[in-house]
């Protein structure tokens, strides 16, 4: 089964670790696999020194032209919302912040006949989900639907078939994604789900083991026992993910000769790479109550804030 990765990485973030990481990872559970990487050229430009590292885990690294576009946000996005031009085959996606636990040939069989199949977001309702808000702020800035039958689909891990439908459906994921962007919204998971909405709901529910994401609400909880791939959200730098990848710091010394003994352990026992000491809030009563109120969202929109301008500074 051939599988895809995106990347655009300038040098200065830890994207081109997290996706060797998790290319090793994969290696591990399917060696056999064809295992390609799209890039922009700006990135092909930095794989330099430890940098090209890349090229020994992946067996294809294809650099793509992205005219126009000035960020690599934009540039990203650009490549994961054509990806399908670029793919001969039936094709697996996966995003780069995630580990690769087992096989996941069992995609194909449990995809179906249908052309695309993913995994729900934080494995929910979209109306039990607490990011919901945003999310439907975010569609509705665009006058998109944040969901077909309650269901908006996680964007980090989806199978394709190649078919009429599939291009169609990434012909208008871009189109869409590039109207968004006329309303500051950069997401491509806000598109992927009008999209899905225009289609009729063409994407197929895949069980939550292909893309357990580990975020500090607990809803991946019921799925990292048996957990194909986990996916642990490190560049979502929202300071609460509870998986050990999630720190930068480690991260910067993935693609050292020497690694730390912690990457080993990570990649021999993915699932048991939890910080020792977090808060998990599991209980969705106590989500609501804690974690869903206005003082709370509130507060931690105020603090999100004052790290970015830190950042800036």
């Amino acid at each position: 089964m051939d599988i895809v990765y995106v990347l655009v990485s300038s040098g200065a973030d830890t994207l081109l670790e997290q996706a060797v990481l998790s290319a090793e990872s994969l290696r591990r559970a399917m060696p056999d696999a064809f295992v390609r990487v799209l890039i922009d050229k700006g990135t092909e430009k930095t794989l330099s020194g430890p940098r090209r590292r890349l090229y020994d885990v992946f067996d294809e690294v294809l650099a793509v032209d992205t005219p126009g576009e000035t960020s690599n946000k934009n540039r990203s996005r650009q490549l994961k919302t054509t990806m399908y031009d670029y793919m001969e085959h039936d094709f697996l996606y996966i995003d780069s912040d995630t580990l690769v636990c087992e096989d996941l040939s069992s995609v194909q069989e449990d995809a179906g006949d249908s052309p695309i199949a993913a995994v729900a977001d934080l494995h929910i309702p979209l109306s039990a989900s607490p990011l919901n808000r945003k999310i439907e702020r975010h569609s509705r800035r665009c006058g998109f639907h944040a969901s077909f039958d309650d269901i908006h689909f996680n964007g980090g891990f989806f199978f394709v078939r190649k078919c009429a439908v599939s291009a169609e459906f990434f012909r208008l994921w871009n189109a869409l994604w590039r109207e968004a962007l006329g309303h500051r919204v950069t997401q491509d998971q806000t598109s992927l789900n009008e999209v899905n909405w225009r289609m009729g709901g063409v994407i197929k529910e895949l069980d939550g083991i292909y893309n357990c994401q580990i975020r500090r609400y607990g809803t991946g909880l019921p799925y990292l026992h048996e957990a194909k791939m986990i996916h642990y959200f490190a560049s979502n730098r929202d300071g609460c993910v509870p998986y050990d990848l999630s720190d930068n710091t480690l991260l910067r010394h993935a693609l050292d000769k020497e690694r730390p003994a912690e990457f080993q352990a990570v990649l021999d026992k993915p699932k048991s790479a939890l910080h020792k000491i977090g808060y998990v809030v599991a209980d969705r009563g106590v989500a609501k109550m804690l974690l869903w109120t206005p003082l709370y969202k509130w507060t931690e929109e105020m603090i999100l804030g004052l790290r970015k301008k830190l950042r800036r500074t």
